[in-house]
């Protein structure tokens, strides 16, 4: 992954030989899986199907349960995240979230124990078993 001046490019190969390529260039306004969002103040936003998140260090995110992402728009309301805790991307949307889609190696569906915390709980639903993060 190479992240220079706000761009991003980024190639991720998932378990069947697929890539999934994200380009990221300078964006500005609210994009479609943020739509909705409410401004709590101190860069603090909250979606009613991602939760509460900070956008204080745009491009990243802080989201208040699973940490630091790297958001890129996938369509008018999909999200591919960097996801910094799993040095993975995951793919999620509002219809399929807390269900996140992780690609690379151990490319597969997860399901996140919303509200888990210290650590996270995933189900990961290829083994059949739940993953945990701190």
């Amino acid at each position: 992954m190479n992240f220079n001046n706000g761009n991003v490019n980024a190639n991720n190969k998932n378990n069947d030989g697929l890539y999934v390529r994200c380009v990221r260039g300078g964006q500005s306004g609210v994009s479609g899986w943020r739509s909705g969002e409410s401004d709590l103040g101190g860069g603090w936003k909250w979606t009613n199907w991602f939760g509460y998140y900070n956008t204080s260090n745009e491009p990243w995110i802080y989201h208040q349960q699973h940490g630091w992402l790297y958001p890129f728009d996938s369509d008018n309301s999909a999200v591919f995240f960097w996801y910094n805790d799993m040095q993975q991307f995951v793919w999620t949307n509002p219809a399929t979230y807390p269900n996140l889609y992780r690609f690379g190696a151990n490319a597969t569906w997860l399901w996140y124990l919303k509200d888990s915390a210290n650590p996270r709980w995933f189900y990961n639903w290829t083994a059949g078993a739940w993953e945990s993060l701190p």
